[in-house]
């Protein structure tokens, strides 16, 4: 497992660094001011194509891990059809990076399609909900269960993007779920799983260097849509390969993201904004700005407020990561867990509103909106 760890953290973090050190010219096309859009914190020009050294490094640390002999021909084989499936959302990601013009319905229609091809080729589908009246269907009407599968992939793949706002915030939730997939993969004895996990594993460390504390590189939303692809694919994998792990495990390993999206989502729909729309309320952006604030009244904030914003959503993410791997043969309990993680959020998200519409600093108090400076 080193080895392969070693493989893809080398090929991740040498393309990374190849982007960065040629960024004078391409940064014309690659470059992006952070602050442009509200849901990122980023205050300065960066290359906004660091998803590139995630994906084509995958790729290259599975043949360099086959080349010398650490995988087996059906883990490569599997490993490059999960890759390839995810193209379709990692161009509509990429050019979305470049342009800034591609709509979210083409990019969620793009995550329908790498979905479909996933189902279509690996066979993967959701069969069972450990909920009795929904697997009465899901066993009776295939349509139901490739249908849930498809909705899935494409809404993990979506909330991954969501919660890329913040330094290092993408690649440590990434990072804590990919690694509680391969330990349950190993736990099971499913080694071709393993070590596809340890490959996303190996190469998404290989760029969270450049991405925190201090961001030289941003995964973009090509970055986000490969990630957030791999860790639904490899969920659903787990599951249907494993039928012993509940499908609420990797549920509750995902909770951080499917919640924010949901809980933006309803959000939105009672204010009457658009859904596809972006805002700065999400968590990690009131937790920087209270962070910020908390600056600006002459405290010292470890960090500053973006990583250490970020820092404290990795922690929320981490109770969930625990919590799943604590209870994972224990499924009423994971069930339990997944409410309990929503209802903390809400708390979170709850006092974080409240501080942002006391503090002096903050234009909530002001105009009832979170603003970016």
């Amino acid at each position: 497992m080193i080895a392969q760890l070693a493989f893809a953290f080398l090929a991740s973090a040498g393309l990374a660094a190849f982007i960065l050190l040629t960024r004078s010219v391409h940064l014309h096309l690659t470059g992006s001011d952070r602050h442009e859009g509200p849901q990122h914190m980023q205050l300065q020009r960066l290359p906004r194509v660091g998803g590139l050294a995630v994906f084509i490094g995958f790729f290259i640390a599975v043949g360099v891990a086959r080349f010398f002999g650490y995988i087996s021909a059906p883990t490569q084989s599997m490993a490059n059809t999960l890759g390839l499936c995810s193209l379709p959302v990692v161009i509509a990601g990429l050019l979305e990076d470049l342009s800034n013009r591609v709509r979210p319905l083409w990019r969620m229609l793009a995550a329908f399609v790498a979905a479909m091809l996933a189902v279509y080729l690996l066979g993967a589908n959701i069969h069972s909900l450990h909920l009795a009246f929904f697997d009465k269907w899901l066993s009776q009407y295939g349509w139901i269960s490739c249908a849930i599968t498809l909705l899935s992939i494409a809404g993990l793949v979506h909330a991954m993007n969501i919660i890329d706002g913040l330094n290092g915030l993408l690649g440590g939730v990434c990072l804590l779920i990919f690694a509680a997939l391969g330990l349950a993969a190993n736990r099971a004895e499913d080694t071709l799983l393993t070590n596809i996990c340890v490959l996303c594993f190996g190469v998404t460390a290989g760029f969270f260097g450049f991405n925190f504390p201090k961001a030289k590189l941003i995964s973009g939303d090509g970055g986000a849509y490969f990630l957030g692809f791999m860790i639904a694919l490899l969920s659903v994998l787990l599951v249907q390969r494993n039928p012993a792990i509940s499908p609420w495990f990797p549920l509750l390993l995902a909770s951080y993201p499917i919640t924010e999206t949901l809980f933006s989502i309803i959000r939105r729909l009672i204010k009457g904004s658009k859904i596809s729309g972006a805002d700065n309320r999400h968590l990690h952006s009131l937790m920087a700005f209270s962070l910020k604030e908390k600056h600006q009244a002459g405290h010292r904030v470890f960090l500053g407020f973006n990583a250490g914003a970020s820092i404290r959503c990795m922690g929320l993410a981490l109770f969930g990561a625990v919590s799943a791997w604590v209870f994972v043969d224990d499924v009423p309990m994971l069930q339990w867990m997944c409410l309990g993680f929503v209802l903390l959020y809400l708390l979170i998200f709850y006092n974080e509103t409240k501080k942002q519409m006391l503090s002096p600093y903050s234009e909530v108090s002001k105009s009832g909106s979170a603003t970016l400076p």
